[in-house]
């Protein structure tokens, strides 16, 4: 289980970056995507694979885009801005991340 959710939490995450360029023009967010994205699925294929190295490595990601949603929510709110997008994203990567840590 824990494989496919690192896959599909990088998918998720590699379209949310690709949708932020194209909608926004935001490569912070294309490149952010595509390293955790890429790196939680690199991490779910090796988890495919039998490679328990790729829970770690998943983890990483998941637990690191937590960490950045966290503070750009604090800022969103510090700010007075909407912060339901971010929240959302910060919800699915501690959930990616519970998920992971969890589940053996």
């Amino acid at each position: 289980m824990s494989g496919v959710v690192a896959t599909l939490y990088g998918l998720l995450m590699i379209t949310g970056g690709v949708m932020g360029y194209r909608l926004a023009g935001s490569r912070a967010s294309l490149i952010g995507g595509s390293v955790i994205g890429g790196l939680a699925s690199i991490g779910g294929v090796m988890l495919f694979a039998g490679i328990e190295t790729g829970r770690g490595i998943a983890v990483f990601a998941s637990v690191g885009a937590a960490m950045y949603f966290g503070w750009a929510m604090s800022r969103s709110m510090l700010m007075n801005r909407p912060v339901s997008r971010v929240a959302r994203l910060l919800a699915l990567s501690v959930a990616a991340a519970a998920v992971l840590i969890l589940g053996r």
